[in-house]
C-alpha cells in the first residue's frame, strides 16, 4: 500500500508566541477527531503540520481537512531524502504527471484594469 503526505496550512496561528504549542495541538486533536476509524498520522515538524494517510483514504482525508477548524488550506507533498538526484528525480515525476493530466504551467499577464494586450 502507498502512502500520501498532506501539509496543512493553518494561518493565524503561525503568528502565536508562547502558546503556539497548545494551537497546534488543538489543531491536531480536531484533525484526529473528523477521522475516526481510518488509518493517519498527524505529527508536526518544524512548526509544520503533516498529515500521512494511505492513498485509498485521500478523498476521506482531504473532505475531512476541508472541513476541519484552522485549517486555511492544504496541499499534497512528497518527501524525499536530501540528496539533490533524489529530488531531481521526485521533481521529474511529478512534473511529467501534471503534465499527462493536462495541468501545465500556463502564464499570464494582466494589469489592475484586466488582461494586457496580446496576452491570452
Amino acid at each position: 500500500m502507498s502512502e500520501g503526505l498532506f501539509l496543512i496550512k493553518y494561518g493565524e496561528i503561525a503568528l502565536k508566541k508562547r502558546n503556539r504549542g497548545a494551537f497546534i495541538k488543538s489543531l491536531k486533536d480536531s484533525v484526529k477527531a473528523k477521522l475516526p476509524g481510518l488509518p493517519f498520522n498527524v505529527y508536526e515538524t518544524f512548526h509544520r503540520v503533516f498529515v500521512r494517510f494511505q492513498v485509498e483514504d485521500r478523498e476521506a482525508i482531504a473532505g475531512a481537512l476541508a472541513r476541519t477548524f484552522g485549517v486555511v488550506a492544504f496541499c499534497e507533498t512528497l518527501r524525499v531524502s536530501l540528496d539533490m538526484p533524489a529530488i531531481e528525480t521526485a521533481a521529474c515525476e511529478l512534473a511529467a504527471g501534471f503534465l499527462k493530466a493536462g495541468r501545465g504551467n500556463q502564464v499570464q499577464g494582466r494589469s489592475e484594469s484586466g488582461p494586457t494586450r496580446g496576452s491570452r
